[in-house]
């Protein structure tokens, strides 16, 4: 006499189903898991680019902030104005204070820096020496934020708002070696425009 022994188990049919399933389910929680990994990836990347910004801006901040009314003499001895800027927003150069010493060097606490525009790259110079006698090295560019696409500076008289610096001058020479302020507007690629409004100290 044959005995039937009874077996329990999955089909093919429905190993195919579930093995379907998961496939589905799985590809589904990858599809998150990249979306989570790449918007976490711009984040940081969009966190990074703001730290930079910030730290640009406060640099120029710092140095204009720090301006004296101190002319300087270019290497044909001819005089520079403690603060100039172009009119068409390509640069600034001024004399800054708190030009730190910890060697107590024989030099002065004073220092010339210029900011300017080169291509996409902000970039800040400065001096070893205040009056450039012929011989001394330009200084080499510090590229302090890439990205930018360009930058318009407007520089505050007592009256109005004028686009260049030294404002014309009058009969009796320039109405002020300083500007009371700067309207700096800073288009970033990708962010738009970022605007600083900075006082100039003694300006005006």
């Amino acid at each position: 006499m044959n005995r039937r022994t009874d077996q329990s188990g999955f089909t093919l049919l429905e190993l195919v189903v579930a093995i379907a399933i998961f496939a589905v389910m799985a590809a589904m929680a990858y599809g998150g898991l990249t979306q989570v990994l790449d918007v976490a990836d711009r984040a940081q990347t969009q966190e990074a680019r703001m730290g930079r910004i910030q730290l640009a801006v406060t640099r120029l901040e710092r140095d204009v902030e720090q301006t004296v009314a101190r002319s300087v003499r270019d290497e044909f001895g001819d005089r520079r104005s403690a603060f100039t800027g172009a009119a068409d927003g390509d640069g600034l150069e001024f004399t800054r204070s708190g030009h730190i010493n910890p060697l107590n060097l024989p030099r002065s606490m004073l220092q010339r820096v210029a900011w300017r525009l080169e291509g996409s790259e902000l970039q800040r110079l400065s001096w070893t020496v205040l009056d450039s006698p012929t011989g001394v090295e330009p200084p080499e560019p510090e590229t302090v934020l890439t990205g930018v696409e360009g930058w318009e500076i407007r520089y505050l008289t007592q009256q109005e708002w004028v686009d260049s610096w030294p404002p014309q001058s009058g009969p009796d020479g320039p109405a002020a070696d300083l500007p009371m302020a700067l309207d700096v507007t800073l288009r970033l690629e990708g962010w738009g425009e970022l605007r600083r409004l900075l006082v100039v100290p003694g300006g005006a």
